[in-house]
């Protein structure tokens, strides 16, 4: 099952960076399970997305917003892009 969930992505200048983008936070309505099979511990998970190097983000276009690979959550199974300034569940 596709899940869209309410999510946002908040870039982050570092100390000396020029007014560059180094780092995203991607924030997110996570459903992940919790104590039981029927409980679920509904709130907001915040995942640190890291521009460039191995394992990094890259970010595509500032205008509109569009980073690259895909974003996923171990937690809850959400998985998606963030292009073109919106989320894109796949």
């Amino acid at each position: 099952m596709v899940r869209t969930p309410e999510c946002s992505l908040v870039h982050y200048e570092l100390p000396g960076d020029e007014g560059r983008s180094t780092e995203f936070w991607w924030k997110h309505e996570c459903i992940a399970p919790n104590s039981g099979p029927d409980d679920w511990a509904n709130g907001w998970e915040e995942t640190r997305l890291p521009l460039g190097g191995p394992n990094g983000w890259t970010l595509v276009s500032q205008e509109p917003l569009t980073i690259a690979p895909s974003i996923w959550c171990r937690r809850c199974d959400t998985h998606g892009f963030f292009e073109n300034g919106s989320w894109r569940s796949v």
